[in-house]
C-alpha cells in the first residue's frame, strides 16, 4: 500500500470514527474494512520510523518557524518598547500576524 492510500484510509476511519452518534444511520460514513485499516496503520507507522525526508521537512518547517518567531520578538520588543500608545501597539500587533502569516505562506510554496 502506498502512503497515500494509506492515509486516505485512516482519514476515512476517522471520519467514521468521529461520527456523532444523533445522526441516522444512512448519514453516517461507512466503516472501512478493518483489515485495510490495519494495513494503513502499519503503511504509515513503516514510514514513520525510517529516516528520511519527512524528517528532513520537518526541520526545515522547525527552522523556518522559529526564524518567524525571532523576527517577530526581535520587532515586537523593539516596537512595544518605542510605542507606548495602545493604538500603535494594536498596530504592531497586525504588522507581527502579516509577519508570521508571510513567512509560513513562503515556507509552504
Amino acid at each position: 500500500m502506498k502512503i497515500d492510500e494509506a492515509v486516505s484510509i485512516l482519514r476515512a476511519h476517522n471520519e467514521w470514527r468521529r461520527a456523532p452518534a444523533h445522526l441516522p444511520e444512512d448519514a453516517r460514513p461507512a466503516m472501512g474494512d478493518p483489515r485495510k485499516i490495519g494495513i494503513a496503520i502499519d503503511t504509515v507507522c513503516d514510514a514513520l520510523s525510517k529516516p528520511g525526508d519527512w524528517a528532513r521537512v520537518l526541520l526545515a518547517e522547525r527552522d523556518a518557524l522559529r526564524g518567524a518567531l525571532e523576527e517577530i520578538r526581535s520587532r515586537s520588543a523593539m516596537n512595544f518598547a518605542m510605542r507606548p500608545d495602545p493604538f500603535a501597539l494594536a498596530a504592531e500587533l497586525g504588522n507581527i500576524h502579516q509577519i508570521a502569516d508571510a513567512m509560513l505562506k513562503a515556507r509552504e510554496a
